[in-house]
C-alpha cells in the first residue's frame, strides 16, 4: 500500500535479481520483503555479513512495537522487524500486516496510538530512559490522537463531542483549549497503556531484543516463535 506501479515493478525486479545472485530459480518471500525494505527505507549501510553489532537500544525499541502488536486486540500483528541501519536514516523498522479497513472504530485508533508509543515505553522501562529515536513515533501518535478528537469526534470525553457539535454544527470545526485538552488526555492514556503493556511483557521484549541483536531481521514466523511460542507454527 502506498506504492505506485513503478515502485512495485522495482521491488519485483530487485527481488528477482537477489534470487539470481543466490542461484535460485525463483524469488522467495524473503527476497520480496528485503526489496520492499530497500525501496521504503533505503539500502543497508553495510553489506550482508559486514554489519557492526546492532544497537541494543534500537532492538529494545523495535521489540516494544512488535510485542505490543501481538497483545493489543485491535492492531495487525507485526510481520517483520529489523535493526539493520539503512541509507535513508532508518536504524530499525517494524512492519505490520496491511489491513484493508477504511472505517476504523475508536478502539482501533486508540490501540494504534498505544502501539506507536510502545517502542518509547520499552526503552524507558527496560533501559531507564527513552531516546530521540522515538521522535517520529511521538509525532505520528500526536497526529493520530488529534485526528481522534478533532477529525473523527471520537474523544475520550463524550462531552467534547456534544459541545462542538452544538457550537459549530459540524465535526471538522472542533478547536480551542477544550479540544487540545482532549488530545493531551488521549496521548496520556495511550502512554499509560503502553507502559503497562511493556511491564506486563518485559521478559518477552528482552528475549525479542536479544534475538534482533543476534539476527538483525526477523520475519513473521520468527517473531511469533519468540512472542507467542505456544501458537507458533514450525517452519
Amino acid at each position: 500500500p502506498g506504492l505506485v506501479g513503478a515502485d512495485v515493478a522495482a521491488v519485483v525486479n530487485d527481488a528477482a535479481l537477489a534470487a539470481l545472485d543466490k542461484d535460485q530459480n525463483y524469488a522467495t518471500r524473503d527476497d520480496y520483503l528485503r526489496a520492499l525494505e530497500d525501496a521504503i527505507l533505503g539500502i543497508p549501510t553495510h553489506p550482508d555479513g559486514a554489519s557492526p553489532k546492532p544497537d541494543h537500544r534500537i532492538a529494545v525499541h523495535e521489540a516494544g512495537h512488535a510485542v505490543s502488536s501481538f497483545f493489543l486486540d485491535n492492531v495487525d500483528e507485526a510481520t517483520r522487524a529489523s535493526v539493520r541501519p539503512r541509507s535513508g536514516g532508518s536504524l530499525g523498522v517494524t512492519m505490520f500486516g496491511a489491513g484493508d479497513a477504511t472505517n476504523l472504530r475508536r478502539a482501533e485508533l486508540r490501540d494504534r496510538v498505544v502501539m506507536m508509543l510502545a517502542g518509547k515505553a520499552a526503552e524507558a522501562h527496560l533501559l531507564g530512559d527513552a531516546s530521540t529515536g522515538a521522535a517520529d513515533d511521538v509525532r505520528r501518535a500526536a497526529v493520530l490522537a488529534e485526528a481522534i478528537v478533532k477529525t473523527y469526534g471520537l474523544s475520550q470525553d463524550g462531552a467534547v463531542f456534544t459541545s462542538w457539535v452544538d457550537e459549530f454544527g459540524k465535526r471538522h470545526a472542533i478547536g480551542g483549549e477544550e479540544a487540545d485538552a482532549a488530545v493531551r488526555a488521549e496521548l496520556a492514556e495511550a502512554e499509560r497503556r503502553a507502559l503497562a503493556l511493556v511491564k506486563d511483557h518485559e521478559s518477552i521484549i528482552r528475549a525479542l531484543a536479544d534475538a534482533l541483536v543476534e539476527h538483525e531481521t526477523l520475519d513473521a514466523a520468527a517473531l511469533k516463535a519468540v512472542i507467542k511460542p505456544d501458537t507458533a507454527v514450525p517452519v
